[in-house]
């Protein structure tokens, strides 16, 4: 269960109140090989800039779209509530993109929370984390999938790096 009126932002401590310890999953990509749940365009892997490692993703207009993760909801999963929290290091124009988290269900969005460049301020001279974090305390059905991804604005050209997710079951 988590502590009541707690909200995970990033660099913040996650406290428990009671339960056993929670089950979940996290998944770190920093594009220097290929990991379990991501898919994207390697043409979009760049060594111009990066915040760890050689590779960064770039998004721009002939990229638009992220690398993603992709989780399937599990049946051990349905109807338990969960969050998914995502953060990346990002760098460059930033106007007008988001990094998004969703829940598919057959091949349709149903739910989708956002965090985009009126909340963040992002320059090409530093890298500055963007995070995300969205609860489901009804869980979701078997079978629908979690998207979590970056999508850039007309304008943006931005990198992104060390790009992490995150599922906490919270019962």
């Amino acid at each position: 269960v988590f502590t009541t009126g707690s909200r995970l932002r990033y660099g913040e401590l996650r406290v428990y109140t009671t339960g056993k310890p929670t089950a979940g999953f996290s998944s770190l990509n920093d594009f220097e090989a290929g990991y379990a749940g991501w898919s994207g365009n390697q043409g979009s892997l760049t060594e111009a800039t990066s915040f760890s490692g050689k590779f960064s993703n770039k998004i721009d207009s002939l990229h638009p779209g992220s690398f993603t993760y992709k989780w399937e909801v599990p049946k051990a999963n349905e109807g338990h509530a969960f969050e998914i929290y995502a953060t990346a290091q990002v760098r460059g124009n930033f106007e007008g993109s988001a990094l998004i988290i969703s829940l598919w269900r057959d091949n349709k969005a149903i739910l989708t929370s956002s965090t985009g460049s009126r909340t963040t301020k992002i320059g090409f001279e530093k890298w500055t984390a963007v995070a995300k974090s969205m609860n489901f305390p009804k869980g979701a059905q078997a079978g629908d999938e979690i998207r979590v991804f970056f999508w850039a604005g007309k304008q943006a050209e931005f990198y992104i790096d060390d790009f992490y997710v995150e599922m906490s079951r919270a019962d």
